[in-house]
């Protein structure tokens, strides 16, 4: 008899009358995601697949996380679930073989996201849910980054991650700090990698805008913007060049 080695992650809800106690499960050698909804006694209610892109027919899988359920958007540096404008999603991210981080919501599309979407086919999207997740092979989901390996995040240089936590920040009492890299307020994950540099992945950014103002169009970055990318380390992006006269 063979045996399949799993890799687990237990969601516990902080909302529990809107998201059940979830378990994520992967057979590391092939590229399907099983989720397991469990009760409140801890056993079994309901199983789902979802499957990622393999165009090698060789990806596997070798960590998994799985998010809390999130109300997707919101600006005004506080966490707003319960009536976000962009609805519910819950993900799961998983490292695979081919050196990205796999993202899928599988609360209610079922489907993995592409990550990859290039920003300047998006730049006049305004619909927070959409911009949430773009299914992989969608017909409405736009065309990947030039250069894109696959529909996962990358990390700079080559890097390769080893491993991945998400986490859920809320706001501070009387925080009066301006948006900024090292104030975090939303949901977001932390990934390790060969090189030993942490990077900080954006899930739900609470503090800063969710799409392209098109009065003010230099006011939000998209890439910062949108769900499922590297967090910027730079302050300040959106200060315009000054000539110094």
């Amino acid at each position: 008899m063979s045996c399949q080695r799993w890799n687990l992650s237990v969601c516990r809800s902080t909302r529990p009358s809107r998201c059940p106690t979830s378990l994520a499960g992967l057979l590391d050698d092939f590229s399907v995601r099983i989720v397991v909804e469990l009760g409140a006694d801890a056993l079994p209610l309901s199983a789902r697949q979802v499957a990622l892109e393999n165009t090698t027919g060789s990806i596997g899988i070798t960590h998994i996380a799985l998010a809390p359920q999130i109300g997707m958007g919101g600006n005004l540096g506080i966490l707003n679930d319960d009536i976000a404008s962009g609805g519910q999603f819950q993900f799961a991210y998983a490292i695979t073989t081919d050196d990205t981080i796999r993202v899928a919501d599988v609360l209610s599309l079922n489907r993995e996201c592409d990550t990859q979407v290039d920003p300047r086919l998006i730049n006049d999207v305004t619909d927070v849910s959409a911009l949430s997740c773009w299914p992989v092979g969608g017909a409405s989901t736009p065309a990947r980054r030039a250069g894109a390996r696959g529909p996962g995040i990358e990390l700079p240089g080559r890097n390769i991650p080893t491993s991945l936590e998400l986490f859920r920040s809320p706001e501070r009492a009387n925080d009066t700090r301006s948006a900024s890299p090292l104030k975090l307020v939303g949901y977001f994950g932390i990934v390790s990698s060969t090189s030993g540099a942490n990077y900080i992945v954006n899930v739900d950014d609470d503090d800063y805008g969710d799409y392209e103002d098109p009065n003010s169009p230099l006011a939000v970055d998209l890439p910062l913007a949108i769900a499922h990318q590297l967090r910027d380390a730079v302050p300040l992006r959106g200060l315009l060049a000054d000539s110094g006269a």
